[in-house]
């Protein structure tokens, strides 16, 4: 019994030193219609980012931030910070996992002549990592306030691929 504990004790110390942090590039699009600008997948747009992770068996929680770029037809560009909690579901070599982040947007830049300034921001996805490389596909929405347009979220669909620097 004292060598089991023993040997999780020093697993659990072990994970506590080990962050990992990404730096991410990918292309962000509209998921679908904003204000009725534009149709859904017709613009892309860059988005850049990082994250920070501390494991937990199956479980990486952690903190990012993204700039997603303006889409033409919307304008609008937004930096979101947000937590993630991210579930491994086969940790072994390629180690596919479900994500979901929830954050706030802490810049807002746009075109138009409101004065539009975004909230909450949620996002759910899939991605896995292989060694030093990370994919993943995510879905997010940015609650906007001050868009006399219409619609007040602006939905995004992003393709993101990270490397491991830490």
């Amino acid at each position: 019994m004292k060598k089991i504990m023993l040997a999780l004790f020093l697993t659990i110390s072990m994970m506590s030193f080990s962050l990992d942090g990404h730096l991410r590039f990918g292309g962000v699009t509209n998921a679908n219609s904003y204000n009725k600008s534009d149709n859904e997948f017709d613009n892309y747009s860059p988005t850049f980012g990082l994250e920070v992770t501390q494991s937990f068996l199956l479980f990486d929680l952690g903190a990012g931030i993204t700039h997603n770029r303006k889409i033409s037809g919307t304008d609008i560009s937004t930096t979101p910070a947000y937590l993630l909690a991210r579930w491994n579901i086969i940790p072994i070599v390629i180690k596919p996992y479900i994500v979901a982040k929830v954050g706030k947007d802490i810049y807002t830049r746009e075109n138009t002549n409101g004065d539009i300034k975004g909230k909450e921001y949620y996002a759910a996805g899939v991605g896995m990592n292989f060694s030093v490389l990370q994919a993943e596909l995510l879905y997010s929405v940015t609650n906007m306030d001050g868009d006399k347009r219409g619609n007040s979220n602006l939905e995004q669909l992003s393709v993101v691929f990270g490397y491991k620097f830490f």
